[in-house]
């Protein structure tokens, strides 16, 4: 029976405290990779119990209640993903244009027909 409860589901329901760690040591290794500084800098230094408000700009300790903390921990996850969508279009749509801007540049010469007097 306790086997039968061993889901990925129950796993992140329960949301052990490793589990948070390696999820965000995990973002912060991409973030990192992308260069975006700001969000290794938020996700490095909050504690447990603190979160980055993006309006405020600031880590916000909530030690409040269960669900107080899980709304402001839902707020921010929205937020988070929200800038990290808006970071990525942004990304896609500079490489699409450089990508579009390289093939401009790689076009071949149309060829031009060639007079009777040049055919062999």
């Amino acid at each position: 029976m306790k086997l039968k409860k061993r889901t990925l589901r129950n796993l992140y329901n329960e949301r052990p405290a490793w589990l948070d760690l390696a999820h965000k040591k995990l973002d912060a290794a991409v973030a990192a990779a992308y260069g975006w500084n700001d969000f290794v800098e938020i996700l490095e230094h909050s504690r447990p119990g603190q979160i980055y408000d993006f309006d405020e700009g600031v880590l916000l300790i909530r030690d409040t209640d269960e669900k107080g903390y899980i709304g402001s921990m839902e707020k921010f996850r929205k937020d988070f993903d929200e800038r990290i969508l808006e970071r990525l279009l942004a990304l896609n749509l500079e490489r699409a244009a450089e990508e579009e801007k390289a093939a401009e540049v790689k076009k071949p010469k149309a060829s031009r027909a060639k007079k009777a007097d040049e055919m062999i």
